[in-house]
């Protein structure tokens, strides 16, 4: 991704620069577009935005390396660093306290989208200086300022990813079973005639307060998917999830003079989890 971001920031017109000390023989390949200065130190007395594109488990310590370098070099007042790594919202947290220690901001962000096409991706940020940076990307790729706290984009970018992989787990079991009977081909053509906005929209409210209902019938399929030899875990959870909805009453909705927006109805279904929980 980090090479990607590079390529697509050079054919907007930016300068781009890195540092490949220390790094493995591939690093220094995939460098080779970009202008490569001797260290870490060279990159921060160039830089006006330091983007750091690494493992996460490297990400805290890559902060702090920023942190030393821009104290050594004077730099603190003069860059902005952007956290773009897969993390949970506490340790960006620890990376921002890393930065503000330093005397420089820290913007947290996420890249939502192909590494092989770029340009097609949404760079999500939060931070107090995230409209700065996503002014500075503009041409590069689509921008979204999610907000001014450090770790709303980091929270962002793991429910979008829970949403999809979700998507997949249920595909995979739902689509191993259906092949074993033929229909994996009329399964596929169903589900491309959904229309999610609508479902959303209208039948949201159908699913909660028929909750139990819903349960129910996901239980008849995964008793059905077990007889065609296929375990279905993240059916079962989604039942598990609907019964919980259902132990609440959610009738006090059918009777409002107004449809519930889908925040209020998940504002229900947040309360409805959470008593399930407690009993």
């Amino acid at each position: 991704m980090g090479g990607s971001i590079g390529r697509a920031c050079l054919a907007a017109g930016l300068r781009v620069v890195t540092t490949v000390a220390g790094r493995s023989q591939a690093t220094v390949e995939r460098a080779t577009p970009f202008e490569v200065l001797p260290s870490l130190d060279d990159v921060v007395r160039a830089a006006d935005v330091i983007l750091s594109v690494v493992h996460p488990l490297a990400a805290y310590e890559v902060a702090e390396q920023v942190a030393r370098s821009a104290q050594r070099t004077g730099r603190a007042d003069a860059i902005v660093y952007v956290d773009t790594n897969a993390l949970r919202r506490e340790e960006v947290e620890r990376i921002d306290a890393v930065c503000t220690s330093g005397g420089f901001s820290c913007v947290d962000a996420c890249i939502l989208g192909s590494a092989r096409r770029i340009e097609t991706c949404t760079f999500y940020c939060a931070g107090p200086r995230a409209g700065e940076v996503a002014q500075q990307l503009t041409g590069v790729m689509s921008t979204r300022v999610l907000g001014t706290k450090v770790g709303d984009a980091s929270s962002f970018k793991l429910d979008f990813s829970a949403l999809v992989k979700g998507i997949f787990a249920l595909f995979f079991e739902i689509g191993a079973a259906a092949r074993t009977e033929g229909h994996l081909d009329d399964l596929l053509e169903a589900y491309g005639s959904l229309d999610f906005d609508v479902l959303l929209s209208e039948a949201s409210l159908t699913y909660i307060t028929h909750a139990h209902r819903r349960s129910e019938e996901l239980r008849l399929a995964a008793d059905s998917m077990r007889r065609r030899g296929v375990e279905p875990r993240t059916v079962l959870a989604a039942a598990d999830t609907l019964r919980a909805i259902g132990r609440f009453d959610m009738d006090e909705l059918h009777r409002r003079a107004r449809s519930p927006s889908v925040d209020e109805l998940l504002a229900r279904v947040a309360r409805a989890i959470a008593r399930s929980d407690e009993s």
